[in-house]
C-alpha cells in the first residue's frame, strides 16, 4: 500500500487491503462526497479556490505540493474512498462518478511539479516516448519536451486538432500528459465499475443507502410517489428543458421518433410520473398517424412495456441525467442528446431567440458551449426562460421540469402577497 500511496494522485489501479472500521469509512465517504458536491456545483475553479471551498476536508491537502503526515493521511483516506464510492456509484449514475474522479485527477496532476510527473509516470510503468530531433524539425515542434502517442490513446486532443499528426501518432507537448492519463483512468474506470456492478450488487445498495444518509450529492430520481397525467402533457411542454422540448416537438411533427430519442423522451416521462397505460396511450395515439395499429403492437408496444421494468428482464428503468446524455453520440438525422452540446452554434442560436432568450444570455450561452460547460450553458437558460436565478447546476432533465413548475409557484406566491 506504502508503494501506492507515494503521490497526491492515483491510477487507482490496485483494491486496497485490510481492514477499515466502519466509522472511519462513512467519515472518508463524507469527506469525498463534499468533494463531489463542490466539483458538481463549480464547474471551474482553481486550485486555490478549490482549497479554499474544501475548508477543513483533509483531501485539501493532496493539492499541497510538499510531503507531510497531513499529505501522506490523506492519500490514503482518497483511495479507500475512492473505491468505496466506485462501488457505491457503480450501480447508480456511473458517468456522474467518473467526471468527478476525472476532475479530481486532473487538477492533482496539473498541480504536481515536472519531476513529481515524471517520476508518477515512471513508477507506473507507463511508457514515454519523445519525439526525435528529426521529428521535431520536420513539424516544427519548438519550445518544450514533446511526446508521440498513437492517435487511439488521446483521442479528445485528436478531436480537437490542435496538435500535428504524423503517420497514425499525434505528438503533444509536455503540459498535456494529462489527457493522456485521464483517458487511460477513464478505461480503466469503465472497465472496474462493470466489474463492481457484477460481482457486488448487495454491496452497491448497502454503499448507497449509507451514501443518502448525508444528503450531500444524491442522484435525482424519480420516485414512486410522482404522478404525472396525459391530459397536462400539453400545458407543462413549457417546462421541459430545451432536449425533451425538442423530443416532444418531433414527435407532434413526424409522429414518430428513433430508439435514443423513445429511450430519452420515454423515460423522462416515466421520471415524471407518467404512467405505462398512458405512456402506451400517447405513443400509439402518435405513432399510428403513420402506421396501423397492428405494426405498433407488434413493432413497439414491447419496447415500451420492457421501458417500464413489466417484461424481459424487468429492470427499474430511471430518467436519464445530464451525464448520460452528454455521454452519447449524435449521428446526423437523429434528434436525441443535449442541444447544448450536440446542436451547431448557428442551429442553437436561432432556437435559443425563437424561446425569447435575451441576446446578452445567447451569447453567453454560446460561450458556454464553446468552453463544454454544457450544464451550466442549460442553467444559463433556465434562469432566462424562467425569470428566476438558481444555486446549484442543473444536472437532470427531471429535475430542471421541478424547478421550473416551483419557479412559477414562487412568482404566484410573491404575487399573492404583495396583493395582500
Amino acid at each position: 500500500m506504502d508503494r501506492i500511496l507515494q503521490f497526491n494522485v492515483s491510477l487507482y489501479s490496485y483494491t486496497p487491503q485490510g481492514a477499515e472500521q466502519l466509522y472511519k469509512q462513512a467519515e472518508m465517504i463524507y469527506y469525498r462526497l463534499r468533494l463531489y458536491q463542490i466539483l458538481k456545483t463549480k464547474e471551474t475553479l482553481s486550485v486555490d479556490e478549490l482549497k479554499s471551498e474544501l475548508g477543513d476536508n483533509p483531501l485539501k491537502h493532496l493539492l499541497d505540493v510538499e510531503d507531510n503526515a497531513e499529505v501522506r493521511l490523506a492519500r490514503h483516506l482518497d483511495y479507500l474512498s475512492h473505491w468505496t464510492l466506485k462501488i457505491a456509484y457503480s450501480n447508480q449514475q456511473p458517468m456522474f462518478f467518473m467526471k468527478c474522479e476525472l476532475r479530481w485527477f486532473k487538477t492533482r496532476f496539473n498541480n504536481m511539479s515536472h519531476d513529481q510527473r515524471m517520476e508518477f509516470i515512471k513508477k507506473n510503468n507507463l511508457n514515454l516516448t519523445p519525439a526525435t530531433d528529426t521529428e521535431k524539425s520536420n513539424l516544427k515542434l519548438w519550445g518544450q519536451n514533446w511526446y508521440k502517442f498513437n492517435f487511439t490513446e488521446v483521442t479528445l486532443l485528436v478531436k480537437l486538432r490542435l496538435y500535428p499528426m504524423y503517420k497514425g501518432f499525434i505528438f503533444i507537448p509536455e503540459h498535456k500528459l494529462v489527457f493522456w492519463l485521464t483517458e487511460k483512468l477513464q478505461k480503466q474506470l469503465q472497465s472496474s465499475l462493470v466489474h463492481c456492478r457484477k460481482m457486488l450488487p448487495s454491496t452497491c445498495d448497502q454503499l448507497n443507502m449509507l451514501i443518502n444518509t448525508f444528503e450531500l450529492v444524491q442522484p435525482y430520481s424519480d420516485t414512486t410517489s410522482r404522478s404525472f397525467k396525459l391530459c397536462d402533457l400539453k400545458k407543462n411542454v413549457e417546462h421541459f428543458p430545451l432536449c425533451m422540448k425538442f423530443q416532444y416537438e418531433n414527435l407532434e411533427k413526424k409522429h414518430h421518433l428513433k430508439h435514443f430519442s423513445r429511450v430519452q423522451y420515454g423515460l423522462f416521462l416515466k421520471g415524471l410520473g407518467l404512467s405505462l397505460e398512458e405512456a402506451l396511450k400517447m405513443w400509439k395515439t402518435e405513432f399510428t398517424k403513420k402506421m396501423s395499429e397492428r405494426c405498433f403492437q407488434k413493432e413497439y408496444s414491447y419496447f415500451f412495456k420492457h421501458q417500464y421494468g413489466t417484461v424481459g428482464s424487468k429492470i427499474k428503468y430511471k430518467a436519464q441525467c445530464c451525464d448520460t446524455i452528454l455521454e452519447q453520440s449524435v449521428p446526423s438525422g437523429f434528434v436525441h442528446g443535449c442541444p447544448f452540446k450536440h446542436w451547431d452554434a448557428s442551429v442553437l442560436s436561432v432556437r435559443l431567440r425563437e424561446d425569447d432568450v435575451c441576446d446578452e444570455d445567447v451569447r453567453k450561452i454560446l460561450g458556454l458551449k464553446q468552453r463544454e460547460q454544457y450544464r451550466a450553458a442549460c442553467t444559463t437558460y433556465f434562469q432566462s426562460v424562467c425569470g428566476c436565478k438558481l444555486d446549484d447546476v442543473i444536472d437532470h432533465p427531471v429535475k430542471y421540469y421541478d424547478k421550473s413548475c416551483s419557479s412559477i409557484v414562487d412568482i404566484e406566491d410573491l404575487v399573492l402577497s404583495d396583493e395582500d
